[in-house]
């Protein structure tokens, strides 16, 4: 959901209560209800820690341009929200699951960690 608040923000220089995580009209991005909110259904979810090395090690062959593409749109991407945030005086980042994305992302060791890691 703070994907399509940023959206919505670029193109209308508003943005909705929904977006605003200290809104008694937020919503959770990952809920029925929610800006934007769908269900993969499409393909098999996989987790990293249930897959071969020589599988990873494929995955990471083919994938390594990708993940610095990744970490370096997610730098961008969460820049613009907090630019949103002080020019609107909401509070979007914090609506962020940050668990749940970390878990998801964690095996990028050149997003989390590193002179220009997430984590300080």
């Amino acid at each position: 959901m703070p994907s399509l608040c940023l959206l919505h923000y670029q193109w209308n220089k508003t943005l909705p209560s929904k977006c605003d995580c200290d809104s008694p009209n937020f919503v959770e991005h990952d809920k029925p209800g929610a800006l934007g909110y769908w269900k993969e259904t499409r393909s098999k979810k996989r987790i990293a820690s249930q897959l071969s090395p020589k599988m990873l090690e494929q995955i990471d062959y083919h994938t390594t341009v990708d993940s610095m593409l990744y970490a370096t749109a997610i730098r961008i991407f969460l820049g613009r929200l907090r630019r949103v945030e002080e020019l609107t005086g909401t509070s979007i980042l914090k609506c962020i699951q940050w668990g749940k994305f970390y878990t998801a992302t964690d095996y990028m060791s050149n997003l989390w960690t590193g002179p220009n890691g997430l984590l300080i």
